[in-house]
């Protein structure tokens, strides 16, 4: 496969200001999870915006399914039809079928099978602009076959965004100019972090009321040797944690006590495994800190939800998020070092930032707005030629 050179725009390739410019964004699955949360809050404010005509296609249908569909732009579900091995072409062709005669003006793809499969389908509109993201900072070279696939497809992108500083030097180091290549951090709206219920409440109903809680936000991965979430690290710093503090409590936001004890983990002494969350920041809200122990991060999410709840953040220096963690008072430890994880939160909990620091400082840092305004000059250059 030979990567396909964009041609120059043609003279009508160029949108008339008689009408808005037309964007498609192409979706793995509508889950409720980091880089499709940001796809969500980008098509919210397009929609608000008014100056862009946004539309979802996606493969899957996830958890965060119904929340996609409040925001009222037209979706289309290009179903899988077997492994990607073997549907990706077929998913490609389905793809152009769908929008036969009326190609976009961009069109927007998110995380590698959606930037495989977009380029993809790309190659039979010339005049479509195509941009790809990078939301996983290096982890994505953990997946070297879509990595390779869209090494070869790369001529097709006419620019890529990623939300962290090491994701843009990932895609550097695959051959996309660096001139192609911007970086808008995450945006996070406020209806994220808003919640019903106080924390005291949220605090006394799971038994909280006396305990000094670190809250963790995650997946327990499959293969440990590769993790990104760092989980064993994660438990081993608790340990330490409680050496010192008997008192803390470690809850865990995404796994089940079943699904910990699958990749070969008990629940320790001190912990509980609350399962998925809709609306997490209840509970982040409630807690005293936020631990991250991850391996890689491109740009938190759940740093910045803690941070907008007023929470502090003890994170290992995996990520574009650490800016902001420390502008709010929080930690930065080395990656892979539990005890240095413990140490810190066990400082931030002795000597905390005032919540309402921690809320305004972060809220400076992860406008949706902006985050909107970026994508969208992105675009006009792009369209303009």
């Amino acid at each position: 496969m030979q990567p396909v050179r964009l041609r120059a725009p043609r003279c009508g390739s160029v949108l008339s200001s008689a009408r808005n410019l037309r964007c498609v964004h192409l979706l793995s699955d509508t889950h409720d999870a980091g880089a499709e949360n940001q796809c969500r809050y980008l098509l919210s404010g397009l929609r608000e915006g008014g100056e862009v005509d946004a539309e979802l296609a996606y493969f899957g249908v996830g958890r965060g399914h119904a929340q996609f569909g409040r925001i009222g732009v037209p979706m289309l579900h290009v179903p899988r039809r077997g492994r990607f091995r073997f549907d990706a072409y077929g998913r490609a062709r389905r793809l152009r079928a769908a929008y036969a005669g009326r190609a976009p003006d961009v069109l927007h793809t998110w995380m590698l099978e959606g930037n495989v499969i977009g380029l993809l389908a790309a190659r039979a509109w010339p005049d479509t602009r195509v941009v790809i993201t990078q939301r996983g900072s290096w982890n994505e070279l953990d997946y070297p076959g879509l990595v390779r696939l869209q090494r070869l497809l790369l001529g097709r992108a006419d620019h890529a965004i990623s939300n962290s500083r090491g994701g843009a030097e990932m895609l550097a180091s695959i051959g996309l100019e660096r001139e192609r290549i911007s970086v808008i951090p995450n945006g996070i709206p406020a209806d994220r972090v808003a919640v019903e219920e106080d924390p005291g409440s949220v605090r006394d109903r799971l038994g909280w009321a006396d305990r000094e809680v670190i809250a963790w936000v995650g997946r327990v991965d499959d293969d440990e040797t590769v993790s990104q979430k760092d989980f064993a690290g994660l438990l081993a710093s608790f340990a330490e944690l409680r050496r010192r503090r008997p008192r803390a409590l470690l809850a865990l936001i995404g796994p089940t006590p079943a699904a910990v004890a699958a990749r070969g983990f008990a629940v320790p002494d001190g912990a509980q495994a609350l399962g998925w969350q809709a609306q997490p920041a209840e509970l982040l809200g409630a807690a005293d800190a936020l631990a991250i122990s991850s391996r890689i991060e491109g740009n938190s999410n759940v740093a910045g939800e803690a941070l907008l709840a007023g929470v502090p953040v003890v994170t290992t220096d995996c990520g574009d998020h650490c800016k902001a963690v420390r502008r709010s008072g929080g930690r930065v430890v080395p990656v892979g070092d539990p005890g240095a994880l413990a140490v810190a939160l066990d400082e931030l909990l002795d000597d905390p930032p005032a919540r309402e620091a921690v809320r305004e400082s972060a809220s400076r840092e992860l406008s949706v707005g902006r985050m909107v305004s970026e994508t969208v000059d992105v675009y006009r250059r792009l369209v303009a030629g």
